[in-house]
């Protein structure tokens, strides 16, 4: 069995260290779908890098968390079967809950005693184009994800 890395944030703002950590089952079954999903298509070989999960701690409860990451998975009969135009999907395992979003790339941003998670997506999600830059700030509070997020005008909502 693999290890993975649990990430601790030391008080440095640059300094970083990790142990190792085994994934969780629920990250294991995100892995295990997409190694059918992969072998369902002209028999698929798939293959998973090492960094596709980090390990830390985001909505500040002391347990550990996992982000995976499927930019970090390929399949030889698919190039765009993990990576397709709209983004990868970003997996936040949190409190046994999956939260998950479409991303071009993501990163933590330390922010007081906050882990921001700054996600880069598709220009339609801010509605623009796909090609127009999109970001959207996301933090935990009691085991959930918070956002602002483009609210529907009363035009579009209405019948």
């Amino acid at each position: 069995m693999k290890f993975h890395h649990f990430c601790v944030f030391t008080a440095s703002f640059y300094a970083l260290s990790c142990v190792a950590a085994p994934p969780s089952e629920l990250a294991k079954n995100l892995v295990d779908t997409a190694r059918k999903n992969c072998e369902a298509l002209d028999a698929g070989l798939f293959e998973v890098d090492p960094a596709y999960i980090v390990t830390l701690d985001l909505d500040g409860d002391g347990q550990p968390d996992e982000l995976v990451d499927e930019s970090h998975f390929s399949c030889s009969s698919s190039a765009s079967l993990f990576t397709p135009n709209g983004g990868s999907m970003l997996h936040a395992i949190v409190n046994s809950a999956i939260f998950s979003w479409p991303v071009n790339a993501w990163r933590i941003v330390d922010w007081g005693r906050d882990k921001v998670l700054l996600l880069a997506e598709h220009g339609t999600e801010c509605s623009g184009y796909g090609y127009q830059p999109c970001y959207e700030a996301v933090v935990f509070s009691e085991h959930r994800p918070m956002s602002v997020r483009p609210g529907e005008s009363e035009s579009s909502s209405s019948p």
